[in-house]
């Protein structure tokens, strides 16, 4: 019992920590922060982060793996998808809600994007965490095109790199420059692009797609690191 317990305290620390770090980095940038930043936003010593991370590196390492809940909120969509159409507007919604939601996600995105850009262990766990993204999209376009619900001609992984492209952007634009770019307005702008892109002209079947959907969600890594 009090092995559990103290276990228990343990992960409750490291997580209160990477709470802390994932403000901390947000709000100062990670050249900027320090351990001592971490510390004081998390209310313990440094000591206690040095109990748990080697170093500032370490940190923003575990930080990164521990960020891909956003995969989990997808698979969570296509659990309950009704429809083709109501998977790709959920899976719109769920990546506009990710910006909209968490004023911190994008600049540590931009700091992962630019640590990515410098240092090979970080260019390492965003690229892997971008490659699953791009898996679990192409997964879905695949299924899509079996049931009749994606034109036969696509290529599924050209198409899941594309989509990226074009969500991540069009969310970055309504961040940084809401004024002109509404991050309500681009939903439904997207929904439409993204189906008169991938939308076959055939009449789908429902009930085949909603059985090849379990397997691969089932067999989907959906922890991976920032995006």
């Amino acid at each position: 019992m009090a092995g559990g317990l103290a276990q228990r305290r343990k992960t409750e620390t490291r997580q209160g920590l990477l709470a802390a770090a994932y403000r901390v980095f947000g709000q100062k940038g990670y050249a900027q922060a320090t351990v001592d930043d971490v510390a004081a936003a998390a209310g313990v010593s440094k000591g206690a982060v040095y109990h748990h991370f080697e170093s500032k590196e370490d940190l923003f390492r575990a930080l990164l793996e521990d960020h891909g809940h956003e995969l989990d909120a997808m698979a969570e969509v296509a659990r309950r998808a009704r429809s083709f159409a109501d998977l790709v507007r959920g899976v719109v919604r769920v990546w506009i809600d990710h910006y909209r939601s968490d004023p911190l996600f994008v600049p540590l995105s931009l700091e992962s994007r630019l640590a990515a850009t410098r240092e090979p262990w970080a260019r390492e766990i965003v690229a892997e965490f971008w490659a699953q993204l791009r898996a679990l999209i192409t997964g879905l376009l695949g299924i899509g095109k079996d049931a009749g619900f994606v034109r036969s001609d696509l290529d599924v992984e050209m198409a899941a790199t594309l989509l990226f492209g074009v969500l991540d952007g069009a969310c970055l634009q309504s961040a940084i420059d809401p004024a002109r770019v509404s991050i309500d307005a681009v939903e439904a702008p997207l929904v439409d692009l993204i189906e008169r892109y991938v939308a076959s002209k055939r009449k789908g079947d429902l009930r085949r797609l909603r059985a090849a959907l379990a397997p691969l969600l089932e067999h989907s890594a959906l922890r991976g690191g920032a995006t």
